[in-house]
């Protein structure tokens, strides 16, 4: 990846260097995609307006539409298995905790190495391809891209977390034979593929990777995760987390080699907070049953 040079030996990222310049934005950096589409037709500070409106606006949206998910998986979840058995925020003992840890580890190990085994598989089937995939990142020209991956796993992690629960509970609840089932699951492996794909074989191709991912999925989610919400999350901010730490270990520029090392660390705290919480949720159970057999102890004297 390409930076630019500054007297004096600085280096910043090369994208957007003068925009930002005039702009008067050295540190605040707007998303790329909003500064790819600026209408030289208008003034820049109208344009930047219309960002802080939008995004006044679409914040509460977006965090609207993360509640609305997780209250969806709460009605489905109640009606298809009984409040008694799904999770409460606080104060769940740790062995929850220690399941999600294993399930964030191992699920999201596994969803990696299904997906590079399905890249390699699918090299010895080849097809015409209406387009060639080409991606460079979205987070090299942001300052600090470490914080800009972090960031947007999170909301995205949320967001995904949302979608799997509340559809998985759907389907418990209001989709109960199999039949029906299995046909939600060709068609949504069918609407994953989209329109890019350049001759039938090729949709062929894309549908059966897609239905064997998607069917990964489901049977990880029914089998294993079953009410462990918190390891849905590790499993999809892991393999986030892991993905954007490669890409910017990739690079040969000791800038965004050093904001990959800061991802990675990021990865490691997050898997870190089950396996302290399990630790802590066991001592707590271990020095309340002391306790109470202390307690025992001095009324039968």
């Amino acid at each position: 990846m390409l930076r630019a040079r500054y007297p004096g030996g600085a280096s910043r990222p090369g994208r957007q260097g003068t925009l930002r310049l005039f702009a008067g934005f050295p540190a605040r950096q707007p998303h790329p995609s909003f500064l790819n589409a600026y209408n030289t037709a208008i003034p820049l500070k109208m344009m930047f307006g219309g960002i802080a409106i939008g995004a006044l606006l679409g914040a509460p949206l977006y965090f609207g539409g993360i509640a609305l998910l997780f209250g969806m998986t709460w009605y489905y979840a109640s009606r298809a298995f009984g409040e008694d058995r799904l999770p409460s925020w606080a104060e769940m003992p740790g062995s929850y905790y220690r399941d999600a840890l294993w399930i964030g580890l191992g699920g999201a190990a596994s969803l990696l190495g299904l997906e590079r085994l399905l890249q390699i598989a699918l090299t010895h089937w080849p097809t015409a391809h209406r387009s060639l995939e080409a991606s460079f990142g979205l987070d090299f020209d942001a300052v600090l891209p470490a914080l800009s991956i972090l960031g947007g796993t999170v909301l995205r992690g949320l967001l995904r977390t949302g979608l799997v629960t509340a559809t998985a509970t759907f389907v418990a609840a209001q989709v109960r034979p199999p039949g029906l089932r299995l046909w939600l699951l060709l068609v949504g492996a069918l609407a994953l593929v989209g329109g890019n794909w350049g001759s039938p074989a090729d949709l062929a191709k894309q549908f059966l990777a897609q239905l064997i991912l998607l069917s990964v999925l489901a049977f990880g989610v029914r089998q294993v995760m079953r009410f462990n919400i918190l390891g849905c999350f590790l499993v999809i901010t892991g393999t986030s987390l892991f993905g954007g730490a490669a890409e910017l270990l990739s690079q040969p520029d000791s800038f965004y080699r050093a904001n990959g090392y800061g991802v990675l660390l990021t990865l490691v705290l997050l898997f870190t907070w089950p396996f302290v919480a399990w630790r802590m949720a066991d001592s707590n159970r271990a020095a309340a049953g002391a306790a109470l057999e202390a307690i025992n102890r001095a009324l039968k004297r």
